[in-house]
């Protein structure tokens, strides 16, 4: 009985759906060699998350230099360090997006209360 219910759990999982690549997953596999999952020499590989969805963080191995990219992986203005900077936080809002927040709610604020 033992056997025949390993051997079910095995069909079961065999048969499970595969969900699709992401676009990060896709992007990630196109810069691997034709050799294998040895990854092109100086290309910038993306890192995906469980999900398959980019990390919030991407770093280039060859260079040091780490970045915050949105969803769609594109990197936020502003984000870049150079090697050995301290780690940046990519889930706190940029600087610049903050003043520019900022700069508009002055204009509103400016419009609301004195015209």
């Amino acid at each position: 009985l033992l056997t025949y219910i390993i051997v079910l759990i095995n069909i079961l999982l065999f048969l499970r759906p595969v969900r699709p690549k992401t676009q990060c997953e896709q992007h990630r596999d196109s810069l691997r060699s034709r050799d294998g999952d040895v990854p092109l020499i100086g290309a910038f590989i993306p890192q995906c998350d469980e999900e398959g969805q980019y990390r919030p963080q991407q770093c280039h191995g060859s260079t040091g230099h780490c970045w915050c990219v949105d969803s769609r992986g594109q990197e936020r203005a502003g984000t870049r360090t150079p090697p050995g900077a301290p780690t940046i936080n990519c889930d706190e809002p940029s600087i610049l997006c903050i003043k520019t927040n900022l700069f508009f709610f002055k204009w509103i604020f400016f419009f609301f209360f004195f015209l």
